[in-house]
């Protein structure tokens, strides 16, 4: 079983104090629409969308455009 932290409202502020954190787990979520396109997501779609702002990837998970 996978767990994740899903959050919102950091507003893209990667110059704060916590964002290192953020950045370096994969499972720590922004559900905010600024890292989501501004609309509806899937988890799938999420998680993709995340790893995307993070600067990561994943084999298998589509990113919108």
């Amino acid at each position: 079983m996978r767990c994740y932290m899903v959050f919102g409202h950091i507003h893209g502020n990667t110059d704060a104090d916590y964002w290192p954190l953020i950045q370096a787990n994969e499972r720590m979520l922004n559900a905010g629409v600024d890292v989501n396109h501004f609309e509806p997501v899937t988890f799938e779609e999420m998680e993709a969308n995340n790893l995307l702002y993070k600067g990561q990837s994943k084999a298998g998970l589509e990113v919108q455009p």
